[in-house]
């Protein structure tokens, strides 16, 4: 992923008018439907960046973004940005713009670094829709997702998750993974992360699924670990030595020795 980002003060974007400390995400709002009015699109986009840190998936809010960014001659203008310097708030509003220009990769790098700072802002909610169609799924660049959802498990090593913050770390993770299952994605790594964020939120039978439908598409060492986790987190230990052991036949040198060991070996 691309540089952390300061997780304080979101900035002002050089906008005097904005000098003030932040008001009410409503009042944001206004002040950025006032602007875009008066076709400041540039200060538009910085106030209802402040509304959408309050209400990130406010429907109304978004598609004020949206038009933004559709009208601009120069939409990336409207967030100026250079990586690894800037707010967290820079990063995922640049992160929309480079996905409304098409840009899905770059765009998710951002988002996820934005994420990573403010984990407290659900920004992840974005992120479904970036990929909801079957184009924008395919060409998303799996190592990139793998790589987020992997560090969000290494925090979290318990199973079930028990603490507020890996839950929602987990949770906010969780839709994004989903979405790109569903549209085709099978990678092993991919199906191997996202079935064990499934198992860590008390989801086995969702695990079990994911696991089942990848290793009946491509039987492989990690889609049979995969199946293993889930038929031992269902309590079916027959079944779950059944695919450890299928695992060692189809990869011999990869004794499955606990997830965190396979995250690393995995992710290696």
């Amino acid at each position: 992923m691309t540089d952390h980002y300061d997780s304080g003060d979101p900035g002002r974007g050089g906008c005097e008018r904005c000098a003030d400390d932040l008001v009410f995400p409503e009042v944001e709002y206004r002040t950025a439907a006032a602007e875009y009015a008066a076709g400041d699109l540039a200060h538009a986009a910085v106030h209802i960046g402040f509304a959408l840190c309050a209400e990130p998936d406010r429907p109304e809010w978004l598609a004020l973004l949206d038009r933004l960014v559709d009208e601009a001659p120069d939409p990336l203008a409207l967030v100026p940005f250079q990586d690894g310097e800037g707010s967290f708030l820079d990063a995922a509003l640049r992160g929309h713009v480079l996905h409304r220009l098409g840009r899905i990769d770059e765009a998710l790098d951002l988002l996820f670094a934005a994420a990573e700072a403010r984990p407290d802002i659900p920004f992840l909610v974005w992120a479904p829709g970036w990929v909801s169609t079957p184009a924008a799924a395919a060409s998303v660049d799996i190592d990139l997702v793998s790589s987020f959802l992997a560090e969000r498990l290494r925090r979290h090593p318990e199973e079930p998750v028990a603490d507020e913050e890996g839950i929602e770390e987990l949770s906010d993770a969780l839709p994004l993974a989903r979405a790109l299952f569903d549209a085709g994605r099978r990678e092993p790594l991919f199906v191997f992360l996202t079935a064990a964020i499934n198992r860590k939120l008390g989801r086995a039978a969702e695990a079990l699924r994911v696991a089942e439908e990848a290793y009946g598409a491509a039987p492989c060492y990690l889609t049979a670990l995969a199946l293993a986790y889930a038929h031992e987190s269902l309590g079916r230990e027959e079944r779950a030595q059944e695919f450890f052991a299928r695992a060692l036949e189809l990869e011999p040198d990869r004794a499955p020795v606990g997830l965190t060991a396979d995250l690393h070996d995995a992710a290696g």
